[in-house]
């Protein structure tokens, strides 16, 4: 187990600028695709506390209740964290300028992932 020196996402989002925000959600929805694809069902995924965000990279933390599973849910969750109803969301809309109409597809786009 290592360290990590970064700010958890639910803090971070608010500071962060418009490229380095992008990068963030762009590292998420890639995280939590690849845990996805590994069969590794996180189960912490909302709330934005349990990724780290240091000036170069995003990191996803705290393992201990994840399991092997099927059918997992983190990038389903991702969505609803990053574009759903909460704080964190809407601060990325604002930031990232993203419209109903962008948020709408994204959503469309998730309920057909989780029918996969």
């Amino acid at each position: 187990m290592e360290f990590i020196d970064g700010e958890e996402l639910k803090s971070a989002v608010d500071k962060l600028d418009k490229d380095r925000l992008l990068k963030v959600v762009e590292d998420i929805l890639k995280i939590t695709l690849k845990l996805d694809i590994l069969g590794i069902e996180h189960k912490e995924i909302q709330g934005g506390r349990h990724f780290l965000i240091t000036n170069k990279k995003t990191y996803i933390i705290d393992f201990d209740k994840a399991k092997e599973k099927k059918t997992t849910k983190n990038f389903t969750g991702a969505i609803a964290l990053l574009f759903g109803e909460g704080r964190i969301a809407k601060t990325i809309r604002e930031n990232l300028n993203i419209g109903i109409d962008e948020i709408k597809f994204i959503r469309e786009f998730a309920k057909k992932y989780k029918k996969l």
